[in-house]
């Protein structure tokens, strides 16, 4: 399963998954607070709304994360296929997902 954007956002804006992913609780009020905020623009009439901008740090956080746990815990990186498991009709045995390298500015492809 491709892990996209959308997946992500509906990650960070549901308290529930800091409670099935302990290692992303440190970043719960950040995650909460922009999906908040991107909700509001969402359900608002504004014309050039920065809705990408507003998800950037929970987003970012969450891919900085997603990059240390796969050094330092790669086990831990199943509880993210058991959360997404409870909201699909069936547990993904794999998570496909594209980013930004920081180090080369290129599109890398990480697989879990």
């Amino acid at each position: 399963m491709q892990m996209t954007r959308q997946v992500i956002i509906d990650m960070i804006g549901d308290a529930g998954f800091y409670q099935t992913c302990p290692y992303f609780l440190h970043m719960r009020d950040l995650g909460l607070r922009c999906y908040n905020e991107y909700m509001q623009e969402m359900t608002s009439a504004c014309e050039g709304c920065t809705q990408g901008k507003v998800l950037a740090p929970a987003i970012g956080a969450f891919v900085a994360q997603l990059m240390l746990l796969r050094v330092e815990q790669p086990a831990a990186l199943e509880q993210i296929k058991d959360y997404i498991g409870t909201r699909r009709p069936k547990r993904p045995q794999s998570l496909t997902m594209f980013h930004r390298s920081s180090k080369t500015n290129r599109i890398e492809q990480f697989k879990f």
